[in-house]
């Protein structure tokens, strides 16, 4: 899965890092299980993105 993202970007931090309890927002603690960053992105503009798994609490938490 990794390697798709970096095919897909053109170059990205290897940065993991698992967040859970505390670390997940109020709002979506009901839905979401963890969230591991795996990696960060920076565009040509300096814009950063994480780049996570999510793992759900239900599958039904995405409807």
């Amino acid at each position: 899965m990794i390697s798709n993202i970096k095919n897909l970007l053109n170059h990205i931090e290897e940065a993991p890092f698992i967040y859970r309890g505390n670390f997940i927002p109020k709002a979506f603690n009901p839905y979401i299980k963890t969230l591991e960053r795996i990696g960060k992105y920076k565009d040509a503009e300096g814009k950063e993105l994480d780049i996570l798994i999510v793992k759900l609490k239900k599958e039904t938490s995405l409807y």
